[in-house]
C-alpha cells in the first residue's frame, strides 16, 4: 500500500521563513510503500518520530500518515 507522510514544516539545513503564507504554500510530504497503516507507524515510530525521503534530502517530524488510493 502507498502511504504519504506529511508534516507542517520541514527541518532543513536552510530555514524556512516561520510564516504561515509559506507553509501552505509548501507542505512536504513523503510518499513510501509498507503492508499497512500500522507497518508504516511503527516504522515513523522506530526513527523516533521522522521521516527522511528518498534521496536524504531532508527529514521532517510526521504529523500525518494517510493511505493513498
Amino acid at each position: 500500500m502507498k502511504f504519504e507522510f506529511k508534516c507542517l514544516l520541514p527541518f532543513e539545513e536552510q530555514a524556512i521563513p516561520n510564516f504561515m503564507g509559506e507553509a501552505s504554500m509548501y507542505t512536504p510530504s513523503v510518499v513510501k510503500y509498507f503492508e499497512s497503516i500500522e507497518v508504516a507507524v511503527q516504522h515513523v515510530a522506530d526513527h523516533n518520530g521522522f521521516i527522511i525521503d528518498d534521496d536524504s534530502s531532508f527529514a521532517f517530524k510526521v504529523k500525518s500518515i494517510r493511505l493513498l488510493k
